[in-house]
């Protein structure tokens, strides 16, 4: 089965992902560095470090859902692309995955792959040896059906 569409869409959301995941970790640093910075200064009020304390955890915990995301994408795509035979797991995977992360163009396109997966249906070879009969015969009325 030719899965080409949905490999395409789950592959490109991966590598989205990526740059996402480098960027919000890229911003994690700054952050952390500019809570450094401003401890070794000592002009914030020790609420004001329990609020970027919470600003951190926020974005390292967004930063991990993305990452996961990212490795979660890499496997699904390439597991569509081998057919395997729990790819009805992958499509849903990435359908919890685009659900997560809705609000961004990986998101959108892991929510299209994992859909595109799912409702996938197999493609029935032309020489299968069965062909569908269209010739009804009914009893008494044969102009009819004849």
């Amino acid at each position: 089965m030719n899965r080409q569409a949905e490999f395409i869409l789950a592959l490109i959301g991966a590598i989205f992902n990526t740059f996402a995941a480098l960027l919000v970790f890229f911003y994690v640093a700054l952050i952390g560095l500019g809570v450094l910075a401003s401890a070794a200064d000592s002009y914030l009020l020790p609420e004001d470090y329990v609020f970027m304390g919470i600003g951190l955890i926020f974005f390292v915990i967004i930063g991990l859902v993305i990452a996961a995301g990212t490795v979660f994408g890499y496997i699904a795509a390439f597991k569509i692309k081998a057919n395997s035979p729990k790819i009805k797991t992958f499509g849903i995977i990435l359908i919890v995955l685009g659900g997560l992360q809705i609000f961004s163009i990986q998101g959108i396109l892991y929510l299209i792959a994992g859909i595109l997966t799912v409702t996938h249906k197999p493609e029935v070879p032309a020489s299968s040896g069965l062909q569908q009969e269209t010739h009804f015969e009914h009893e008494g009325d044969e102009s009819k059906w004849g």
